[in-house]
């Protein structure tokens, strides 16, 4: 696929060249495309990224502000119209400060070969998991079809042949496989899965909470797209969330109660020492010992408990 990536678009007008600082370089070697700053309210996010990602996280706002004016040294990736490939949660912290313009590299490219550079070049800001990698691969079908046709075409191999058809449909597979980086079986399953599984199924797979083969066996075993078995799936998690709070809720208890045990031994112990010999040292050692001996009385009823 690096072929569809090779060929750019005519360059669009320009806005504001920009000059970044010398530490910037690491970050341009092979990128292409013109640096630029553009106003923060011209840049929107690209469609299918508000189509299938999540939105920034509380965990990147965070970063952000801990890094303060440095991270805003990094450019934004855009196409040509402003849409944001690579940067969302820039853009995102530049709109919560009010920062009026960012730093932008202005990749002139085709809208398909944008969505290529999407998914090759993702970072986890953009919260994209397989599934909806596959998913906005599968949007770019249509067009690498039509690659795919021409490029049989270009070799002479488009007549007389009855596979071809099949090929093209292996091809674009692959093609669309390799761009979002997953294998060949699991674009056929989510093709099946965009046909057959029900909205909250799909919503599960976009959020990580099940896997791709899972949540393709539940469609192909039931008639409801898998929505009762996930709903199976979430209670059964459920109970054993609630199992794990209460084992750790025991478990705490269990180390407190041991603790002040310790501790009043080492009491009951000190007090002995000092009051050797004294009347009241005859009783808090009797009290030591019925204290020992109540401990070693519980220890079997524990341990076969």
């Amino acid at each position: 696929m690096e072929h569809l990536l090779s060929c750019c678009d005519p360059p669009s007008a320009l806005h504001s060249p920009v000059t970044l600082p010398a530490r910037q370089g690491r970050l341009e070697a092979g990128l292409g495309g013109t640096l630029e700053v553009r106003p923060t309210a011209s840049l929107r996010p690209h469609s299918l990224i508000l189509k299938y990602s999540r939105p920034v996280s509380l965990s990147e706002i965070g970063d952000l502000s801990r890094s303060g004016d440095a991270a805003f040294h990094e450019p934004v990736v855009i196409t040509g119209s402003g849409e944001i490939l690579n940067g969302l949660a820039l853009w995102d912290g530049a709109q919560r400060e009010g920062r009026p313009d960012l730093i932008c590299r202005v990749l002139s490219v085709s809208k398909h070969r944008a969505v290529i550079w999407l998914l090759q070049n993702q970072q986890p800001s953009t919260g994209l998991n397989q599934f909806t990698r596959i998913l906005i691969g599968l949007e770019l079908e249509p067009w690498l079809r039509e690659q795919a046709r021409e490029n049989q075409q270009l070799g002479g191999e488009l007549k007389g042949s009855s596979n071809l058809t099949e090929a093209r449909h292996l091809d674009v597979r692959r093609s669309i496989a390799q761009v979002a980086g997953a294998s060949c079986g699991n674009v056929t399953k989510v093709k099946t899965l965009r046909e057959r599984a029900d909205p909250s199924v799909m919503e599960a797979l976009k959020m990580g909470e099940i896997r791709i083969h899972r949540a393709w066996g539940w469609v192909q075993q039931s008639s409801d797209g898998g929505r009762v078995a996930l709903l199976e799936l979430r209670r059964t998690r459920q109970i054993f969330t609630t199992i794990r709070r209460q084992m750790r809720k025991s478990r705490k208890a269990r180390t407190t109660a041991l603790d002040g045990l310790v501790q009043i031994r080492a009491g009951l112990h000190a007090l002995i020492q000092q009051n050797a010999g004294s009347h009241f040292g005859h009783h808090i050692l009797k009290l030591f010992r019925d204290f020992e001996r109540e401990q070693n009385n519980d220890a079997p009823n524990t341990a076969a408990a």
